[in-house]
């Protein structure tokens, strides 16, 4: 399991590269959808913070070890499901990360987001 800073690392990078694409978006096309790109940007930043502040407010010592006996089976159960917490974090930050790059590859003009690695096997 990674530690605590390099999920937050993660979540920095993966925030960064939506604000990235964004601005290299704005270069590209003369400032062109400049009110959605800044909503895009904002919402990658508000992304982020809320993602860091459920990083930090983690399950800990304790919480969720009812019906656990000795330190043994407190270590288990909060190992498993601080892991699941994790995971699931880190799930929701992909998944709304997707949403930001979809949307800004709507306003790249195709007006939909690109197929995935699976529909374009299938369409060969």
């Amino acid at each position: 399991m990674k530690n605590l800073r390099e999920i937050k690392k993660d979540i920095n990078y993966l925030a960064s590269e939506v604000v990235s694409d964004c601005l290299t978006y704005l270069a590209i096309n003369d400032n062109k959808n400049q009110e959605e790109i800044s909503n895009i940007i904002g919402a990658a930043l508000d992304l982020r913070d809320e993602m860091v502040c459920k990083i930090n407010d983690y399950p800990r010592n304790g919480e969720a070890n009812a019906g656990k006996t000795g330190t043994e089976g407190k270590h288990r159960v909060r190992n498993t499901v601080t892991m699941k917490y994790f995971n699931a974090v880190g799930k929701e930050m992909l998944e709304k990360t997707d949403a930001l790059f979809a949307e800004l590859s709507k306003l790249s003009g195709n007006g939909k987001a690109p197929k995935s690695k699976a529909e374009k096997v299938k369409t060969e």
